[in-house]
C-alpha cells in the first residue's frame, strides 16, 4: 500500500542544528538543551505502542517543507531565498506532539499533526513551552512561537502576515492531501494514494515507496 511506504527506514538523516532564529539574527542558545527538548519527545514517543518516533516525524515535515518551498512565491530553496526555519518546524511539531502524541503509523500521525497545525497557524495560536521556563513574559507579535530556552526570542517575531498566511495555507493543503492519501490507500487505490504523497513530498517519495 502506498501510504505504508512512509516509515522510519526511509526518512533519512536529520539535518544539523542551525541557531539562526530570525532572518539574519543569530542568538546564543544551548545546543544541549535543544537536543534534550527533542530527545525527551523522541524517547516518550518510542515508548508508545506502534512504530512512530517524534524525531522521524520532524524529518518528514522538513522534507515536506522543502517540497512546499519549491512551489512558493514567498519562500524558496535557492540560496538567496527566504526559508521556513527548521527550528520553527521542530517547535510546531513539538506542540502537535504534546497535544496529540503519535498514532500507530506515520500517515495517521502526519494527518493529525497537519490538521492541528493548520488550526494553530491559521488562528495564530501561541506556541509556548514550559520545559525550562515556567512563567513567561511574552513579547509582542502577531504570532508567538517562543524559544523554549529564551522566551524573549519569538521565532516568527518579524514575520509578515504574508509569511504567516503562507505557512497556514501549506498546513491546510497538507492536511487535506494526507487525508486523501489515507482514504485512497484504504480503498486499495495505490496510485491515487501515491499521487497525493508526491504532491506533499515530491517525486522522490515514489522511489522510496518502490523500495519499501
Amino acid at each position: 500500500m502506498s501510504c505504508s511506504c512512509i516509515n522510519s527506514t526511509n526518512i533519512g538523516s536529520i539535518d544539523s542544528w542551525c541557531l539562526v532564529w530570525r532572518e539574519g539574527d543569530e542568538r546564543q542558545s544551548s545546543i544541549e538543551k535543544h537536543n534534550e527538548f527533542t530527545r525527551y519527545r523522541t524517547d516518550a514517543s518510542n515508548a508508545i505502542k506502534g512504530v512512530v518516533r517524534f524525531n522521524d516525524c520532524v524529518r518528514l515535515v522538513k522534507w515536506w517543507r522543502y517540497q512546499m518551498q519549491s512551489g512558493s512565491t514567498v519562500f524558496g530553496n535557492d540560496e538567496e531565498d527566504k526559508k521556513v526555519p527548521s527550528f520553527l518546524l521542530i517547535l510546531l511539531c513539538a506542540r502537535a506532539y504534546d497535544d496529540f502524541s503519535v498514532r500507530k503509523t506515520y500517515p495517521e500521525t502526519l494527518a493529525a499533526w497537519f490538521g492541528y497545525l493548520a488550526h494553530v497557524t491559521g488562528n495564530n495560536e501561541d506556541v509556548i513551552f514550559n520545559d525550562y521556563i515556567k512563567k513567561h513574559e511574552n513579547p509582542d507579535g502577531d504570532w508567538l512561537v517562543l524559544d523554549p530556552m529564551d522566551d524573549s526570542n519569538n521565532i516568527v517575531g518579524n514575520w509578515s502576515k504574508t509569511k504567516i498566511n503562507e505557512i497556514a495555507d501549506w498546513f491546510q493543503f497538507a492536511r487535506d492531501k494526507m487525508i486523501q492519501a489515507i482514504r485512497h490507500d484504504q480503498e486499495g487505490d495505490d496510485q491515487k494514494s501515491l499521487d497525493c504523497l508526491i504532491e506533499l513530498f515530491g517525486n522522490s517519495i515514489s522511489n522510496q515507496c518502490k523500495n519499501a
